[in-house]
């Protein structure tokens, strides 16, 4: 579980993302924002979401289901809404991908601190030395079409400083048609035509 300042920062830093990245596929509104969260936020609604996703993107039901169990698809809020313009693929093997340098800045404070002994857990619940983990065993990470990390920014961070790839999904723009869009777009609310 987040800290309540892990928390603050990791959510600048997603919204730091996306404003600067002003040719974004699905522009979203506060309105839309809240929206999403409250559909989110119903077991049921996220439930069908979920099944119509899988549907969609057989092929990557592993980020699927790790997003849906771990915290509700908290990080896909802008893929489901614009889900009409937005593909999975992978999953890949990588080690191309990049940090938000806020977030790398961060991460690399925390990890010197350990290093140093000034902190005695890297890991919030968790005694393992960062440096030993075994990173094989990570869920996968999100990148975007130029390998920035969208999600699994900690992740990403222990993997590159052991030089071991991640397995990774990307987060592609483009047309998607599937059935399933009409479905998950009338659950969330949104009319196809906007």
């Amino acid at each position: 579980m987040e800290t309540l300042n892990e928390e603050i920062n990791r959510i600048k830093t997603i919204m730091g993302i996306l404003v600067e990245n002003k040719d974004l596929v699905h522009k979203m509104g506060m309105s839309d924002w809240n929206q999403i969260g409250e559909v989110l936020r119903d077991t049921k609604k996220v439930k069908q979401i979920h099944q119509y996703l899988v549907d969609m993107f057989p092929k990557q039901k592993e980020l699927l289901d790790y997003n849906y169990k771990n915290d509700s698809y908290a990080e896909f809020k802008r893929i489901i809404h614009g889900i009409d313009k937005y593909k999975i693929d992978g999953p890949i093997k990588t080690t191309e991908y990049n940090l938000p340098k806020e977030m790398e800045v961060e991460r690399e404070k925390k990890y010197q601190a350990y290093i140093d002994g000034e902190i005695d857990k890297y890991f919030r619940e968790d005694n393992t030395d960062p440096r030993k983990i075994d990173v094989s065993k990570f869920p996968p990470i999100t990148i975007d079409v130029d390998g920035t990390v969208i999600d699994g920014n900690h992740r990403a961070f222990i993997a590159k400083k052991q030089n071991k790839p991640l397995k990774a999904y990307k987060i592609l723009s483009g047309n998607n048609t599937h059935p399933n869009v009409k479905k998950i777009l009338q659950i969330v609310g949104r009319d196809l035509n906007k």
